[in-house]
C-alpha cells in the first residue's frame, strides 16, 4: 500500500521520522490504511493520528492533542473505534510516520 523512507536523523533510541508515499493510484481511506497496518504489519504497535489540518506534517506537532487517535498493537485496535467510525471513509491526502523497531506512529491528513 505504501513505502516509507527516513526523512530525518535517527535519534539515540534508533527512532526517526519517515515520509510515506502511497503506491496505489488513488489515495486510500483511513479505514483501508488502518486495516493494512493491522493485517500486513502485524508485529507493530503505536498510534494513528488523524487531522484535517493540512499544516500538520509530523507526530510531534500533535503532542498534547488527545482527539482523533487510534491506538493499535499487534493486529488489534486498542482504542479509537469511534475515531475510525468518524473518519474511516475519508480519503488520506498526506501521511507521515515516526518510529523504529516495532513502534510506529502515523499522521494522516484527511480531506
Amino acid at each position: 500500500m505504501f513505502e516509507m523512507w527516513s526523512c530525518g536523523p535517527a535519534r539515540g533510541d534508533d527512532t526517526e521520522p519517515y515520509s510515506i508515499r502511497f503506491i496505489r493510484k488513488d489515495m486510500p481511506t483511513v479505514r483501508e490504511f488502518v486495516d493494512y497496518i493491522l493485517v500486513d504489519m502485524k508485529n507493530t504497535w503505536g498510534e494513528v493520528c488523524i487531522t484535517t489540518n493540512s499544516s500538520i506534517k509530523s507526530v510531534w506537532q500533535l503532542l498534547g492533542v488527545l482527539d482523533n487517535r487510534i491506538k493499535y498493537s499487534h493486529s488489534k485496535l486498542i482504542n479509537g473505534e469511534d475515531v475510525l467510525d468518524k473518519y474511516g471513509d475519508r480519503k488520506i491526502i498526506f501521511a507521515s510516520a515516526d518510529g523504529g523497531w516495532t513502534k510506529y506512529d502515523y499522521v494522516l491528513v484527511v480531506e
